[in-house]
């Protein structure tokens, strides 16, 4: 399907609310719907009704419910106003999130809005019709979806490495909420330190025994003490931390930004 705007008007919590301490709204009347996989791994969903007063179809895709990174949803809702009366017609879309991913839903995005106790994505349409009249309304939103223990991947490559190391830094002190990963309004060194702290291990240290017999024990991780002459520098490199260890692809170097050195 083609990427289309949002035309539909949307009923949600107030946004001026956190995502964890909304409400999302009730559910609506049943509708009969199927969700099908198909030959690409997206998900097709079909919901629909028709009674003596409305008829509503919904069709849209999104990727499988296990995924990382991206997730968007796009497609139409078909409206049709079967009575002498002006309606107004709503729907109600529930989406299943697999276990163990987490949405990232920014403040203030309130075009969806997350029930942690179902994993369900939570978004309602409404439409306006006059007496007999039909209508179709494109629908189109995307969020990001990260592991639950690894919300510091923010490239979504399933790694917490440099590169999102990276990323963080390249927002420090915006308040952009992809990488503002304790949702406290700043990117700041709060968020570096949970990235450390998820750091992605990928450890593969061998000792072999050498000519002259036998291999010696593996050097203790230095530890990093603040230290005066540092004050000028933005970052410092470090070969191994207590925290995260050895990375080969990055031959064991660590940048250590000032914000998270400094502090100790």
């Amino acid at each position: 399907m083609r990427l289309k705007l949002l035309t539909a008007t949307l009923l949600l919590a107030s946004p001026a609310v956190a995502q964890d301490e909304l409400v999302c709204p009730p559910r609506l009347n049943p509708m009969m719907s199927v969700s099908l996989p198909d030959d690409t791994g997206k998900i097709i969903t079909v919901s629909e009704v028709e009674n003596d007063t409305r008829k509503i179809v919904a069709d849209y895709e999104t990727l499988d419910r296990g995924t990382i990174g991206a997730f968007p949803m796009d497609g139409s809702i078909d409206w049709t106003n079967n009575s002498a009366e002006r309606r107004r017609l709503k729907y109600r879309q529930s989406i299943l999130v697999d276990e163990g991913i987490m949405p990232i839903i920014p403040p203030g995005f309130d075009e969806v809005c997350w029930e942690p106790s179902t994993r369900r994505l939570i978004t309602v349409y409404e439409q306006v019709l006059e007496p007999g009249e039909s209508l179709t309304t494109p629908i189109f939103w995307e969020i990001t979806t990260r592991l639950e223990g690894q919300i510091a991947d923010v490239n979504g490559d399933g790694w917490v490495d440099a590169q999102d190391q990276g990323l963080v830094l390249g927002a420090f002190g915006t308040d952009n909420p992809l990488y503002d990963l304790n949702q406290d309004g700043i990117v700041d060194g709060a968020d570096l330190a949970i990235v450390l702290s998820q750091w992605s291990e990928s450890f593969d240290d061998v000792i072999e025994a050498n000519a002259g017999g036998g291999g010696g024990p593996i050097d203790p991780p230095v530890e990093i003490v603040y230290n005066e002459d540092w004050d000028g520098a933005n970052e410092i490199f470090a070969l191994t931390l207590n925290e995260v260890p050895n990375d080969n692809n990055r031959e064991g170097h660590f940048i250590i930004p000032k914000a998270i050195w400094r502090l100790t």
